[in-house]
Order: C-alpha cells, then structure tokens, then sequence
C-alpha cells in the first residue's frame, strides 16, 4: 500500500490525491486535513492540521530552522497529527509516502525512516527547504511533461523526477438548462477558489476587450457586474464542462485547470499571481507554457497585445500535448514489483520508456505496454 499527503491549502493537492487514489482503490491511502468530501469507496485518513493557535510558543522568539517551513512550537494538534500518520504508516506497513506538498511531513518520513516521493512543481529552486526535501525523497513526481522543466532546474532534480505529463481526468456534468443557457457563446474567467479574486474594474476590463462574448466568472464570490456580458457563477461544479464548452480560459496557475484546459485544446490565457513559496510560484511554470505556445500571459497593462499573442500563437502552432495517468504510474511500479528501492534508482530508464508511451498511438488509445 502506498500513501498520499495532500495538504489542506486550495483544492489541486486533493484533486490529485483522489485521481491516484481512484487509479488503485485497494492499494491507495489518502492522508488529508482537508475538509473537502473524497468518492466513498476511497480509503481516506482524517488528520490535524497545522493551524496555528494561542496555544503554541511565540514565533518571534522560537523560530523555524532552515530546513522548516511552517514548525510552531507547543501545539498539539501537530502532535496528533504526526503521531496518527506513523502509526498508519506502521500498522500498514507501506511502502511509499506520495507528498503533495508539506516540508513538514517530508522531513517527519525521512526521520522515521519512510520512503516518500514529493511532488513537484515546475518552479526554480531558490527554497532551502526544497532544495533539502528533494534531496532526502526518494523520488520526485512531476505532473507536466519533461519538456516544460526550467532551464535552471539542476541536473540532479531532474534526474530524481519522474514526468507523468499533463494529469487529467475531466469530470463532464450536463449544463442543464435549468442552470446554464445552453446556446450562450462564453469566455470562462477562472479565479481562485480560497478567495484571491480580481478586483471588478480588472474583470470588467477584460469584458471590454471580449466584448464580443459572454465573459463568465467563476470563483469564490458572487459579485454584480455593471457591464451585461458579466455573469458570475455561484459554484464551481461544472467546472470541466464549462472548460470544454468555453471559447477562451483565463485563469490562474492551477496544473489541475491548466492541464484540463489542454485537453480540451482551448486557447489560455494565465494570470499572474504572488506566492509565498517558491513551490507553489509559477513564474517559470508560465513562461515555458508561453514558449511552447500552449498558452500566454496576460498582461493587464497591454490586454489588446496579450489577446493578439494569443491568437496569433494559438492559430499558428497548437499541436498535441503528453498526457499522462496514475495508472501510468502505477504500471511503473508494478514493473518493479513495486520494490521502492529499484523504482527510485532505475527512474531515468522509467522515463525513457514513457516517453516512448508518449509519442506512440498507445498514448492516445489510453493503453500501455511494459517493455
């Protein structure tokens, strides 16, 4: 059995948890704090978080080392969290801890002696703290193909990751008429989910330059628009189907969204975003996608120059992208017999054989053979 951390923070961590979980029900074991609802059939451990509270020591005069993101001192919620993954990882006897993402919980597996692999993101490496998590992991994931790795990413991280390509199984619900005009032409406006919304005048900037088309928002907040072509949605449930239906998709950096609107081969435009961590900023992540033409930046002070890039690219040389699965994963390790060890030292020959996968007609049909 093979466990999956996903942390808490916006909902891609858990996306990707309850997509390798569903690849392989009996072997999968999803540890989450997160309070969204996971399919039943799935076996998921509630834990803590590691939120802090007036019970723990104050920061200014206990802080974190190096190594540490996010280490109060004194609250025992951490403690019960940390305590109930080991014994799970004991009694169960797995095999592997899937981190998606937490410092934290990487460095308490290394400790104790639990083989993880953390899941990366396409960023530069400047986080001490990354840079010592992908040290000490036995392997490293990445959910996007080799080809939109940063230049600057050293050679020994790419040669601990193995590239799954673009994970995506997209849910389609029908957009009933009872909640959606089905002959409505739309632009879909993708915002994030925890509350980092764009300001109205922003959004009803990009209406003005979409004017030709419904502009439909999608996000946390229910606003209203002056402008007529501005709808907002109340929830995000249909969210695959909106893409797949939608003329253009602007959104942020989720690999979970960007990865569907791929697969749907619509045209993307990214918006720039802040992060606290290196991890989850995705500077460079952007401007490979822009590079290889699979989407463009927007830039709010030129949006008239943004719209004609993206056309002018997406006209000229859209071309089929590599789309991978945790089955594909899971065909790795059954390769390996599932022995955590080989898997890990033998990454650069898995690699080369999936992207033979990748290039085949197998790829497509969705079916894999092992070399």
């Amino acid at each position: 059995m093979i466990g999956y951390f996903a942390h808490s923070t916006g909902t891609e961590h858990c996306h990707y948890a309850k997509l390798f979980a569903k690849s392989n029900v009996v072997k999968s074991l999803v540890f989450t704090d997160s309070y969204l609802t996971f399919p039943e059939d799935l076996k998921v451990v509630r834990i803590d978080d590691d939120y802090e509270n007036d019970k723990m020591f104050d920061p200014g005069h206990f802080q974190s080392p190096d190594f540490l993101r996010n280490s109060p001192v004194g609250l025992p919620n951490v403690t019960r969290r940390n305590r109930k993954i080991l014994e799970y990882c004991d009694n169960l006897k797995l095999k592997c801890m899937i981190i998606d993402v937490s410092v934290e919980i990487a460095v308490l597996c290394r400790v104790s002696s639990i083989p993880y692999a953390y899941v990366r993101r396409s960023t530069d490496i400047q986080d001490k703290a990354l840079q010592e998590i992908y040290k000490g992991a036995c392997f490293l994931l990445a959910y996007y193909p080799q080809e939109l790795e940063p230049d600057n990413t050293p050679g020994w991280i790419k040669d601990k990751t193995l590239y799954l390509g673009f994970v995506c199984e997209p849910e389609i619900k029908s957009l009933s008429p009872h909640n959606f005009d089905l002959s409505m032409e739309y632009n879909l406006l993708i915002q994030d989910k925890d509350g980092a919304d764009l300001p109205i005048d922003k959004i009803e900037l990009l209406a003005d330059h979409l004017s030709d088309k419904i502009m439909m928002v999608v996000g946390s907040s229910f606003r209203i628009s002056k402008k007529s072509n501005v709808i907002f949605l109340r929830n995000r449930d249909h969210l695959d189907s909106l893409i797949k239906n939608a003329e253009i998709v602007i959104s942020k950096g989720s690999l979970s969204t960007i990865s569907t609107v791929l697969k749907y081969n619509k045209p993307l435009l990214l918006l720039e975003e802040a992060s606290t961590f290196s991890e989850n900023c995705y500077d460079n992540y952007y401007k490979n996608l822009e590079k290889h033409n699979l989407a463009t930046i927007l830039k709010f002070e030129d949006v008239s120059d943004s719209l004609q890039k993206l056309r002018e690219s997406w006209l000229s040389t859209f071309k089929e992208h590599q789309f991978g699965s945790f089955q594909l994963l899971w065909k790795n390790l059954e390769q390996f017999n599932e022995d955590i060890e080989q898997f890990a030292i033998n990454i650069h020959q898995i690699n080369q054989q999936n992207q033979d996968y990748f290039n085949s007609s197998e790829s497509r049909s969705g079916t894999f053979k092992i070399v």
